[in-house]
C-alpha cells in the first residue's frame, strides 16, 4: 500500500556551491567516465573538497544518519540539486554525499563504488540480478550473501519509471514482533535465529574465485538484525543440498509468505532526483514491476565507521 507520510528531508537549501562543482569536475576529468581509479582515493579527494568547499553537506549527512537510525530506519531526500548536471559530476555529487555517512564499498570485479540500477539486456553465461530487470524484486536485504553486508545503501532516482517500479520498505522489528504472537511464528523464529542458512553470492556480484561460494549465517541475529534475500538462499540450498532440513525449508517458506503478507510495508513512488537511504540491517527492502527500459537508479552501499 502506497503511503502519503515516510520521513522524508526537504534538501532545497542546500546548494550546490560553484567551487565544489569546479573541484568535483577537476576530478572527473582525471578518472574518466567509468570512476574506476582508487576507491580510497576517491572518497579522500571528496572528504576534502567537502571541507573546503560545502561543509555544510556534512550537516545533511548527520541528519541522513539520525533518521537511519532511528525506528523508522529510512528516509527520502528530496530537492538536492544534484540533476542540474550531468554524469559523472552527479555521480562524484551522490558519493560526496554518501561519505558523510560512512566508508563506501565496492559491488564486484569492477571496483565501481556506484551500480546502475537499471534494464539490461540478457548477458550470455549468467542469470541476470533484481537491479538489472524491470519484474518485481520481492523483500531482502543488499549484501545477504556477504560475511558483513553494510549498515546503509542509497539509490538516487535518475529517471523514475512511468508505471510501477514503487519502492517498499518493511522494518524488521516489526515482522518479529507480529511473528511472536503466534506459536507457529515463534517456531519459525526459534528456527530463523539458530539455524544456519547458505547464501550465495549472485553471478552479477561474484568476484573472481567466487563461483558457487556461499556464506552460512542465521536469518535474525543482532548485527545484522535481519538477513534475507530468498534466491541466494535457495541457490545456496540447490548447491549444496545436503545442507537443507525439513524443518528449514519449513521455516523458509512461512517466513517468506509472512513478509508478503504483511500489513506494515511502506510503499513509496521516487521522483526524478529523489535519493532514498535505508538501514540495511534492520529494514527489508522490494520494489514493484516496472515497464519501459528508461528507469535508472544510482545505488551505493555505506559501511558505519562510527
Amino acid at each position: 500500500m502506497e503511503v502519503s507520510y515516510y520521513p522524508l528531508i526537504r534538501a532545497h537549501s542546500y546548494e550546490i556551491p560553484s567551487r565544489f562543482v569546479v573541484e568535483v569536475s577537476r576530478l572527473a576529468q582525471d578518472l574518466g567516465n567509468e570512476l574506476t581509479g582508487n576507491q580510497l582515493g576517491i572518497q579522500q579527494s571528496l572528504e576534502r573538497a567537502i571541507q573546503e568547499s560545502w561543509p555544510e553537506l556534512a550537516k545533511l549527512g548527520k541528519e541522513i544518519v539520525r533518521c537511519l537510525e532511528s525506528d523508522e530506519g529510512f528516509v527520502v531526500v528530496r530537492d538536492l540539486p544534484l540533476l542540474s548536471y550531468g554524469r559523472p559530476i552527479i555521480d562524484l555529487a551522490f558519493i560526496a554525499l554518501a561519505t558523510c555517512l560512512g566508508k563506501l564499498t565496492v559491488h564486484d570485479d569492477s571496483k565501481k563504488l556506484i551500480w546502475d540500477v537499471t534494464p539490461r539486456p540478457q548477458i550470455e553465461g549468467r542469470e541476470l540480478t533484481f537491479s538489472e530487470r524491470d519484474v518485481e524484486a520481492p523483500l531482502h536485504i543488499d549484501s545477504a550473501f556477504r560475511q558483513q553486508p553494510e549498515e546503509y545503501f542509497g539509490l538516487l532516482a535518475i529517471t523514475a519509471a512511468e508505471q510501477g517500479g514503487h519502492s517498499v520498505v518493511l522494518r524488521a522489528d516489526r515482522v518479529i514482533r507480529a511473528l511472536e504472537q503466534s506459536d507457529a511464528g515463534s517456531q519459525c523464529l526459534a528456527i530463523l535465529r539458530s539455524e544456519m542458512f547458505p547464501f550465495r553470492v549472485p553471478p552479477a556480484f561474484a568476484n573472481s574465485g567466487e563461483a558457487n561460494q556461499i556464506i552460512q549465517a542465521p536469518i535474525i541475529a543482532d548485527a545484522p538484525l535481519i538477513r534475507f534475500r530468498l534466491d541466494t538462499i535457495l541457490s545456496g540450498f540447490k548447491c549444496h543440498p545436503e545442507l537443507a532440513t525439513p524443518q528449514q525449508l519449513w521455516a523458509l517458506n512461512y517466513f517468506n509468505n509472512f513478509l508478503e503478507a504483511s500489513p506494515h510495508k511502506f510503499e513509496l513512488k521516487l521522483n526524478d532526483g529523489d535519493i532514498i537511504f535505508v538501514n540495511n540491517h534492520t529494514v527489508l527492502h522490494s520494489r514493484t514491476a516496472f515497464e519501459g527500459n528508461s528507469r535508472l537508479l544510482l545505488r551505493l552501499r555505506i559501511r558505519k565507521t562510527a
